[in-house]
């Protein structure tokens, strides 16, 4: 069969654009198949794979766990612990101690020699026994398999047979399937084709992304037919580095590469795809240096130009070692890419003899050698040191083209649909990832909302261009939520509180995470009050949900009219409960809470109930991010993020934190002189005035070293009062008396003949603020106020 795009197979990535060597399937080598697919599609392609070839003809691959380096004297430390003391606690600090220092006498601390570094280990260890037994133990099962598993997307497709004619399956219960009892290499050897079917999540991103947009629009959009030279993508995305949540460049590095390097193609990506990993990075200064005309580009020999044109002069990718071993020694692809594969794996006999071939030619193989091509014979031999040297590093252009064009659509969908593309981004993220991504939506100018019974679905939605949380993203409810968002769009919207409970049955559990998740604000906003009824609302909604069961039961006649009028009551009094609006709720206690269930704080700001911060005699962190370095500055925030270190040399604490304000964050240092002094002030919603000095880091990023701090006091809620100083007494304490409430709100007078304060001891109702009788002695009605610093 052949395998080109000539014959009918779909091909996203047009490989003579893009100048890949499609048929790498060349001499008797075997195939390489990669297939990345949607997440939640991929058991249905394996699915569709097992119909068509047969269930017998499929399987996957086992995987096997060794006791390796580390993973081997950490084993042995535990088993040396459990014989000698009962557990490993003991040992630990040992163990810890013998790890560290055979990483230090290995060259690879992946591919660690521990029989190689023994007699250095014991004799690093040899005043003490327990290490130097720990070591042997190590040595001894070093290389043994610890665990089996299966191979997270390696398929093997048979030719028809069932695959135990080739080799013994074993059965995976875990995942339905039966899968080989040898490796990936061990079903390679024996001829069995292995295709990869990848589970990538951006992918799914991209459907949900696609199905919002037609959803909203109307439009179907075919991601193989955007355009792939949008200037807008890459002028507002790639090149200042606005890549979260953009396939393969979402890292801080990756985003300062982006910044530096100025792509404005999609070739562009492809290399910076190939390029941004350990190797080929060393030489990403000069690269980015040519591309922006500050270098000019040089060859060792002029033949090499067309081949690494495209990559700025540097050897980049698998396939241009290729292209040099065929245009200027006169190889084959099939015998170019031998070669490829012998530099790879440091095949020193091999390479001996290809260096002879691609200098001076090989008459056998019908080689012709650089030197008769007209290239010199040093320059060949530096060219050949160089290609091998790369080929330890060297990335697959084919699929450097598939992540670039994945990214790219990634950042298509983000510039030109964002709000589609974010909500999708969301309702594909894991729980802790979620804040990260709520400051990009603020950075982005799109809008959340907290969830709320009557718009949200499950997952993420958009209404009214906001993005909505959805139910099941609160923390500790997940899927038990499904039949509220069911019975919504069977029966409408609910009417009230009580109506929720009636039809939903909802228990305590599903009442407080909604109630503190915001997602009944809708009913009422003081979630305090809600919080303070929600007992009787499910033990009232518990005897409704019996009196109708009873009447479900009942035959005789009585009975069923008797059940009728209890229910009818019960319904009743359950109306008749209302949430006491008049409580005093606790703002900053309310959001905390909130972020504890979404992760963020959703429905406002906590620092919107603390003074500004001109009034503390302060700046907005927006502003001290503009102050030049080592600028001494005063802000405000809350804190997040909050992590206790410990220096090295003394094990002296010191604390990193995020601080943030209405404006902006800022990352904070407090080093341990000042965590000495104050380290009892900082934790994670601490809302705090700090005093420090801005510092700034190589790449540009701003942070603050914190010297003074200290607690911020939130602005109080209060009952303001008008009067007179006639009045001041007991005709006005009388009058106050009956709205004196044990959940109500602090009271200030405002003395309006000395225009000053006082202070009053009473918490009274908001209710006292209709009073026509303070009306009729103050002349003013009271009102709300917020005091503060």
């Amino acid at each position: 069969m052949e395998r080109t795009p000539e014959n009918g197979l779909p091909v996203e990535v047009h490989w003579r654009q893009s100048d890949l060597i499609w048929r790498r399937d060349s001499l008797n080598d075997h195939l390489d198949i990669d297939c990345d697919i949607e997440t939640a599609v991929r058991p249905y392609v394996i699915a569709y794979v097992q119909h068509k070839y047969g269930a017998k003809s499929v399987c996957g691959i086992m995987t096997r766990g060794k006791q390796t380096g580390k993973a081997a004297i950490q084993t042995a430390g535990r088993v040396y612990g459990l014989q000698k003391a009962g557990d490993t606690t003991e040992y630990s600090h040992i163990v810890s101690a013998v790890s560290k220092k055979a990483v230090e006498l290995s060259d690879d601390e992946l591919h660690m020699d521990l029989k190689g570094i023994e007699k250095q280990l014991k004799e690093e260890f040899k005043s003490s026994p327990t290490a130097c037994e720990i070591v042997r133990y190590a040595v001894l099962i070093e290389g043994c398999m610890s665990q089996i598993g299966q191979h997270a997307a390696g398929v093997i497709i048979t030719d028809g047979k069932s695959v135990d004619e080739y080799v013994p399956l074993i059965y995976n219960a875990k995942n339905n399937i039966m899968m080989t009892q040898c490796d990936m290499t061990q079903a390679e050897e024996v001829g069995l084709l292995k295709m990869d079917f990848l589970g990538l999540n951006n992918l799914t991103i991209i459907t949900e992304a696609l199905r919002e947009i037609y959803k909203n629009t109307g439009k179907v959009i075919d991601m193989d037919h955007i355009p792939y030279d949008d200037f807008k993508v890459f002028q507002e995305i790639f090149i200042p580095g606005m890549t979260n949540s953009v396939f393969q460049y979402e890292s801080n590095g990756m985003k300062g590469m982006l910044r530096d390097f100025k792509p404005d193609t999609i070739f562009d990506l492809i290399l910076l795809v190939a390029m941004y990993r350990p190797g080929p990075l060393q030489f990403l200064p000069d690269v980015i240096a040519v591309k922006n005309g500050k270098k000019k580009v040089s060859y060792l020999t002029p033949e090499l130009e067309p081949i690494l044109s495209a990559t700025y002069g540097s050897i980049t990718y698998q396939e241009q070692v290729q292209e040099i071993f065929k245009q200027l020694a006169g190889y084959s692809l099939g015998q170019a890419d031998l070669v490829r594969r012998a530099m790879s794996k440091k095949k020193d006999a091999v390479l001996r003899a290809e260096r002879e071939a691609f200098v001076d030619g090989d008459v056998e193989r019908n080689i012709p050698g650089c030197v008769k091509n007209g290239i010199s014979f040093q320059a060949a031999n530096t060219l050949f040191d160089e290609m091998t040297d790369f080929a330890k590093y060297a990335f697959n252009k084919s699929h450097a083209a598939c992540y670039a064009v994945v990214a790219y659509q990634t950042a298509w969908l983000k510039c030109h649909y964002p709000k589609e593309y974010m909500k999708a981004v969301l309702n594909n993220t894991p729980f802790d990832k979620v804040p990260g991504l709520m400051k990009d939506l603020k950075i982005m100018g799109i809008p959340s909302k907290a969830p709320d019974v009557n718009l949200s679905d499950l997952g993420f939605t958009l209404h009214d261009g906001a993005i909505v949380f959805g139910l099941g993203s609160i923390k500790g409810l997940g899927k038990s939520v499904t039949g509220v968002v069911e019975d919504r769009k069977e029966h409408g919207n609910f009417r009230s509180l009580q109506d929720f409970i009636l039809r939903t049955g909802a228990s305590k559990k599903i009442l407080e995470g909604f109630t503190e998740a915001g997602a009944l604000d809708g009913f009422c906003e003081n979630r305090d009050a809600i919080k303070a009824v929600i007992p009787d609302y499910v033990k009232i909604g518990k005897k409704v949900k019996d009196y109708e069961k009873k009447l479900t039961e009942q035959t005789d006649a009585k009975k069923i009219a008797s059940y009728q009028a209890k229910l009818a009551d019960t319904k009743e009094k359950l109306m008749a409960l209302r949430p006491d609006e008049d409580i005093c709720e606790n703002v900053l206690d309310k959001l905390v809470k909130e972020k504890e269930l979404l992760g963020v704080f959703a429905s406002q700001n906590p620092m919107s109930v603390f003074p500004e911060p001109l009034r503390c005699g302060a700046i907005s962190i927006q502003t001290a991010l503009q102050q030049r370095r080592y600028a001494n500055v005063t802000i405000t925030g809350i804190v997040s993020d909050y992590v206790v270190k410990h220096r090295r040399r003394d094990g002296a604490e010191m604390a990193f934190f995020v601080i943030s304000d209405m404006t902006e964050s800022i990352d904070v240092c407090c080093f341990t002189e000042a965590f000495a002094s104050f380290g009892g002030l900082l934790k994670d919603n601490a809302v705090l005035k700090i005093t420090g000095s801005v510092m700034e880091e190589a790449n540009g990023q701003k942070k603050l070293s914190v010297e003074t701090a200290q607690v911020l006091k939130p602005k109080t809620k209060v009952i303001l009062i008008f009067a007179k100083k006639s009045v001041l007494g007991g005709e006005l304490q009388n009058l106050m008396t009956p709205y004196v409430a044990q959940n109500g709100y602090p009271c200030k007078i405002y003395d309006t003949m000395m225009s000053e304060f006082r202070d009053c001891d009473l918490l009274l109702s908001p209710a006292i603020m209709k009073d026509e009788k303070i009306y009729g002695i103050c002349n003013h009605q009271p009102v709300f106020r917020d005091f503060g610093n």
